[in-house]
């Protein structure tokens, strides 16, 4: 590999670390807002509130030192500085990742880091919205909404290979579909189904990958759904019906992950 491409892609590896080290801000305070505005709406006691990290068990503020991507978890001993907790494994493993995503993109698009750092955004993005949802089942619009606009405004520009017709159908044949579902779904159980979260997901998938990839979506994401929820019931020794609703956006974002690699036709350049 040239110099020049090797300097590339130390600085997306790093760049990796750095942004996943923001997403794990985002995966930590976006569920935070969202349980202080319930305290808010029930006039209850509000949590523990401020703009710098902190431990969640002790409450103490970071130093910058303790903040370094996956090196201050290794330097700690993957345990608080100062009251001995361990930190959750959730803050490397996203650094990790991110840092490992950067790097793939680059690998594909060596000779346009553009678009690497376009798909690069695109699957911390995605990792980014998984996360929160699996831990809080809630997709918040202040991620789907940009990620669905970004999807829309790259394809304007010529930066995908969908088409910017394609992708404004299938972003609005996104959104329709997992709301047409779930109100049929609601209708007739009195349960609710999809979440109006899960429909802007598959509306900005729509927009990334155009409407012809979207029963393709659908289905890896129906796929590993079932495949998770009949693991966890047997794991569990219940049946799927006693089971609690899985939330839908990790297994989303599994369609448009595999989506994306069959794109790259599984890491060779488009």
């Amino acid at each position: 590999m040239p110099s020049a491409d090797l300097f590339l892609l130390v600085i997306f590896a790093l760049c990796g670390l750095t942004f996943g080290s923001a997403a794990n801000v985002l995966i930590t305070r976006i569920p935070m807002w969202l349980d202080q505005q319930h305290e808010i709406a029930s006039d209850a006691a509000p949590g523990p509130r401020g703009h710098r990290s902190q431990c969640p068990n002790c409450l103490t503020s970071l130093r910058a030192t303790m903040l370094i991507p996956i090196l201050s978890y290794v330097w700690l001993g993957g345990r608080c500085h100062f009251c001995q907790a361990r930190i959750h494994w959730r803050y490397p493993a996203i650094e990790a990742l991110a840092s490992a995503w950067f790097i793939v993109c680059l690998l594909v698009y060596p000779d346009n880091p553009t678009q690497a750092g376009v798909w690069a955004f695109w699957g911390l993005a995605l990792l980014t919205m998984a996360w929160i949802d699996g831990a809080s089942y809630w997709l918040p619009d202040v991620l789907t909404l940009p990620f669905l606009v970004l999807g829309l405004v790259v394809s304007l520009l010529g930066l995908l290979t969908t088409t910017p017709t394609d992708s404004f159908i299938g972003a609005l044949a996104g959104w329709s579909v997992l709301m047409g579902v779930g109100w049929i779904y609601r209708l007739r159980t009195q349960r609710v189904g999809f979440g109006g979260g899960d429909a802007k997901l598959l509306a900005g998938l729509g927009a990334w990958f155009g409407w012809a990839n979207l029963p393709w979506i659908l289905f890896f994401a129906a796929l590993t759904g079932a495949a998770f929820g009949i693991m966890r019931a047997a794991h569990k020794g219940q049946s799927l019906r006693a089971q609690e609703p899985l939330p839908f956006g990790p297994f989303l974002a599994i369609g448009g992950l595999l989506i994306c690699l069959h794109e790259w036709r599984f890491f060779g350049s488009q």
